[in-house]
């Protein structure tokens, strides 16, 4: 019974810090009054139940041999190695916890195993983070100090027992695992996971109720394992709800024009629009009045490994690791490069961070660039900005010089860095961008469009310019939590749209779009004239435009008429809303029929059967 004793205390302890790091959470990400006493109640609880399934599943090592040590004869160095394995075990669990508390404005959702592969990336960023995050530093710190402390003060070890009495004794620890056991994956036919929250709460509340452990814990289990194959549909069935083949100007031949895409870091949609958001970019506004826009344009995904995978292959970020490391990395398929390299194109990546950053270069190999342009190949270490690579203005100036060279046709992405964290601009340029109104993070966005108008202000005159069109569109979103459930769909939203100079007439397109359909967009207006695969539309045809993403864990369709949320666990719709007419998202429409049938549950599971089981049988190339 003394073991048990400890080990409740030592699960009290834990449990008081979850729940402080909810309400720490709370307090920075939501409103008060965005939900009832009684909700709060009911977030609390379910909660709990959360922290609990999760702290049950990681500490199943040290229960067990903290409980089969106690037929053991008592050894000095028992407690020591007790509270170091206990610590452990949890400190690094806290630690991200803490870590979410500023991390979840960067990603939108809690932390998973992808958490892992962005700090292997930016560990010659560390620096500059501590300093932006010192306190967050000192918070982690002390909560490992103090918890090192209370945990040596609870875990104390008894003398074995004796037979006769350790036999009693061992009912007592048997009964807590198997009520943990029953405590943490519920009576319900599905145990709980990140996506339990959605039976019982509006899905912004998801990630308030959800926690880190928890999430990384079947993340690290969805990426070790293999996708599970869906049967939703027949295969005739399937290719009536959704297919990958897409075909467009079959009868014409190849416009040979050059295609840039610029990758926008960090960018919404809010920073062009009327509103608190607003930021200073004449130079891409005035572009933008001489474009194709795309004023409904939504992400993909909610890392830049993700949304890159969307924008270059037109794939959907499925995956809780990045495809292109994870156990399905050799699957063959077609990205945009390879189309492109198969009909003469020079194939081109520019980044001014370090090589392979963010496995960037991975991708590129898969999508079928062949030359990947970073800060290894620029000679000029005092235009390096400490963090993450080469100021903007100087790389892009980069890429001009390249490009004036480059064998046409070709087909170059360039992505900016400038506009990521902690928003770094050049010394001699920040009293030119500080900016009155705005914060360090829309200042750079000012110093990025002073950057594209430099560029352009360098490429306007090359032969290769009016043979061109200039895609621009965003990795991700980077907007604070509002407390409003609209940022459901509007943390969604980024900028999308396409300039050709030999076209400059603005046309604005209202439907919503996805960074997957910039791949089929680029093919359509090069008038590419083979079938090819694409899990996205061209945004210049007529047809019923969408955006599907996985966020909060479960699968979300935004279309013209709603916003479907999909839970792959239980197969079924679990909210529905009409966004047009119910900004905030008030009215889940799942449970009633007409709402139902006008979600768009059915495309969902099309999308998701073709996915997975193409992948797990290779067969994304078209002619396999």
């Amino acid at each position: 019974m003394h073991r048990l004793k400890v080990v409740l205390r030592l699960f009290l302890l834990l449990m008081a810090a979850y729940l402080l790091l909810r309400i720490i959470f709370a307090l920075l990400y939501f409103d008060a009054r965005q939900f009832g006493f009684m909700e709060w109640l009911q977030i609390l609880y379910r909660g709990s139940r959360m922290d609990y399934a999760a702290l049950f599943y990681i500490n199943l090592p040290f229960l067990f041999l903290f409980f089969a040590m106690a037929f053991l004869p008592r050894q000095n160095w028992e407690k020591k190695i007790f509270v170091i394995l206990f610590s452990l075990i949890n400190l690094p669990f806290i630690l991200l916890g803490i870590i979410d508390l500023v991390y979840f404005r960067y990603n939108l959702r809690r932390s998973t195993i992808d958490i892992v592969y962005s700090l292997q990336a930016s560990t010659h960023s560390f620096g500059s983070l501590f300093l932006q995050y010192w306190y967050v530093a000192a918070l982690a710190l002390m909560a490992c100090i103090l918890f090192v402390f209370l945990c040596r003060r609870i875990i104390t070890v008894s003398p074995a027992a004796g037979r006769r009495e350790s036999l009693l004794k061992w009912l007592a620890p048997a009964l807590f695992l198997a009520l943990s056991f029953v405590v943490s994956r519920g009576l319900g036919s599905r145990p709980i996971g990140p996506s339990t929250p959605l039976l019982y709460f509006h899905p912004t509340a998801q990630p308030l109720v959800n926690n880190s452990s928890l999430n990384v814990l079947y993340s690290f289990i969805r990426a070790k394992s293999r996708l599970e194959r869906k049967n939703y549909y027949s295969q005739a069935g399937l290719d009536s709800v959704f297919t990958i083949r897409r075909q467009y100007n079959a009868d014409s031949s190849l416009l040979r024009k050059n295609v840039v895409v610029f990758v926008l870091e960090s960018f919404s949609e809010a920073y062009f629009r009327p509103g608190p958001l607003r930021t200073r970019t004449p130079f891409l506004d005035s572009l933008r009045g001489k474009s194709r826009v795309f004023t409904s344009a939504f992400q993909n995904g909610h890392e830049s490994t993700k949304g890159l995978l969307s924008i270059l292959a037109s794939m959907p970020p499925f995956l809780d690791e990045p495809l292109f490391i994870s156990n399905y990395n050799a699957v063959p398929f077609d990205g945009i490069g390879t189309l492109l390299k198969n009909e003469g194109y020079t194939t081109n990546f520019f980044l001014g961070a370090e090589y392979d950053h963010f496995n960037f270069a991975k991708l590129c190999r898969m999508v079928g660039i062949d030359h990947y342009y970073s800060k290894d190949d620029y000679h000029h270490p005092e235009n390096d900005d400490g963090n993450w690579g080469i100021y903007d203005e100087f790389f892009f100036s980069h890429f001009a010089d390249v490009s004036a060279g480059a064998r046409q046709p070709f087909f170059s992405v360039l992505y900016n860095i400038s506009s990521h964290p902690p928003f770094k601009i050049p010394p001699a340029r920040r009293a030119e961008f500080a900016i009155a109104g705005q914060d360090a993070q829309r200042n750079s966005i000012s110093y990025v469009d002073g950057c594209f108008r430099s560029l352009f202000d360098k490429i306007r005159n090359q032969p290769w310019f009016g043979n061109s069109i200039f895609v621009f569109t965003a990795d991700h979103s980077l907007l604070d939590n509002t407390g409003q459930a609209s940022f459901l769909y509007e943390s969604l939203r980024i900028p999308l749209f396409i300039y050709d100079p030999s076209d400059p007439i603005r046309r604005e397109i209202a439907g919503p779009v996805q960074q997957m359909d910039i791949v089929p967009t680029i093919a359509d207006m090069l008038h590419y004239p083979k079938p090819f695969m694409s899990f996205g539309n061209s945004m210049l045809r007529p047809a019923s435009g969408y955006s599907i993403s996985r966020t909060y864990g479960e699968y979300q369709l935004i279309d013209s008429a709603g916003i479907t949320g999909f839970d792959e666990n239980s197969g079924s719709v679990v909210f529905y809303y009409d966004w047009r007419n119910d900004a905030q998202l008030k009215n889940n429409l799942s449970a009633d029929p007409v709402g139902k049938e006008r979600g768009r549950g059915a495309l969902i599971k099309g999308v998701l059967q073709r996915f997975n089981n193409s992948i797990i049988d290779e067969k994304l190339l078209l002619d396999n």
